[in-house]
Parts: structure tokens; sequence; C-alpha cells
């Protein structure tokens, strides 16, 4: 299966809420997760949020890490095993950039 991200987003001025759904393709696998869904939640404050998962001690699957792909992030699974990736934006690696149309 291949990877599909669904970006749900009723009004400009809200936030987008992203889900990705994601198959057996190694590169996107964390170590906790074996396929399923994931949801993919942008916040204004990606640390604010970090910082009550934590001070609630539920367990983690990736911690809170800057990404080249211009995004700060961190995820955990839900009781049914869906990974929740929580992320705010960051500045794009060069990398990166040609493959973002604004």
């Amino acid at each position: 299966m291949a990877n599909v991200v669904i970006r749900l987003q009723t009004d400009p001025d809200t936030l987008p809420i992203y889900l990705s759904f994601q198959g057996d393709n190694d590169l996107y696998q964390r170590e906790h997760f074996t396929g399923g869904l994931s949801l993919n939640i942008k916040v204004e404050d990606v640390d604010a949020c970090y910082q009550k998962i934590r001070t609630a001690e539920l367990p983690l699957t990736e911690d809170i890490t800057n990404h080249k792909w211009g995004d700060r992030a961190f995820s955990l699974k839900d009781p049914l095993g869906n990974i929740l990736y929580i992320f705010s934006d960051r500045e794009l690696h060069e990398k990166y950039k040609y493959a973002v149309k604004e």
C-alpha cells in the first residue's frame, strides 16, 4: 500500500488536520508502528504540547525532534494503536524546498 496523506481544512483561517495512511514502506516506519492510521496534528506551540504529554507520563514513540523537512514534532500511540504525530512548522531545509509548492 502506498503512503497517502489527506489534508482536512474547513476554513483558510483554521489550522489543517492531516490524516496519513501508511503501508509497509520501511522509510516511514517508526520503531513501534507496523501500519495503520497516523494522525498528523499541527499545533501553534509543539513544545507546550510536548510538556503536557510528558507531565501526563504518556509513552512516546518519537521524542521531540526538529526535522529537515520543515517541522518540529513528537509522536505517541493512542489506546487503539494509532500514531498521533504532533508538530509545528519550522524552516524547511534547502534540499526539500524544491518539493513545496505554495
